[in-house]
């Protein structure tokens, strides 16, 4: 089976590529793993040994962003580049992915779970376009809400379809035209999107952590490679939030 990992968006640190991810694809070679990135040039990419099978690295005065725009913007444009990637391996190679899973590069997630999804995720041969989600979509103050806004397992023509969400909102303003009750961020574009295109939308919970550096990346270290791994994360946030929480550090960036 052929998996794409796709990760768009800033790397706030590179431990995640180098430790968990590259163990993640040594411990499950069955998976024939791809990764393709879309991300800032902020940083010494040469510190990264994950290889990828396409990469974009962009300065953001390249991108051709509005300077005043957003992180959710942002966040569009690095989705949209790296499922291109994911789409033009695809074409070149003459194989379609079984799976795609869009991912920030600052998620971690538990492996053992993570591959049962993607078996029983694969099980099935899904006819439309389809995402697995780990609390689905729910109906918050009127409106749709995604909770896990960073992490989502599709088959590839939903893959193509996402990759399409950049345009969509911030490129042709199509939100404006639909009675939604909606507003800006992640947690609301990607639900409506999904549910406006139709998308066969599947729970399977998957454990998963938003890595923040300046707290977790010793415990990364540490627990890479071991199941344990997303509870001594989960340990840790417990504990800073209670004793140590600074609000203007603790997304922070460490890359050395």
């Amino acid at each position: 089976m052929k998996l794409a990992i796709c990760f768009y968006g800033q790397v706030r640190y590179i431990e995640g590529f180098n430790l968990f991810y590259k163990n993640f694809q040594d411990s499950n070679p069955d998976l024939e793993i791809d990764f393709f990135i879309s991300t800032w040039n902020d940083f010494d990419i040469s510190k990264i040994n994950l290889t990828f099978k396409r990469e974009i690295f962009i300065s953001p005065n390249e991108s051709g962003l509005d300077p005043i725009w957003g992180n959710t913007p942002k966040m569009g444009y690095h989705l949209k580049n790296v499922l291109n990637l994911k789409s033009k391996q695809e074409l070149e190679n003459g194989r379609i992915y079984d799976a795609v899973l869009t991912i920030r590069p600052d998620i971690v997630f538990n492996t053992v779970r993570m591959v049962s999804n993607i078996l029983e995720f694969t099980s099935i041969k899904h006819s439309v376009p389809t995402v697995s989600l780990h609390d689905g979509i729910t109906m918050v103050s009127g409106t749709y809400y995604l909770a896990e806004d960073y992490i989502f397992l599709m088959n590839s023509t939903g893959a193509d379809i996402h990759s399409k969400l950049f345009d969509f909102f911030f490129i042709n303003n199509e939100q404006f035209s639909q009675d939604w009750n909606y507003r800006e961020g992640g947690h609301w574009v990607h639900s409506h999107y999904f549910m406006h295109k139709n998308f066969n939308v599947i729970k399977l919970p998957i454990p998963s952590v938003i890595v923040r550096p300046t707290i977790h990346l010793e415990i990364l270290k540490e627990h890479y490679n071991q199941e344990t791994l997303i509870n001594e994360l989960a340990a840790r946030s417990r504990y800073y939030e209670k004793h140590e929480f600074d609000q203007k550090t603790f997304k922070n960036r460490v890359i050395v």
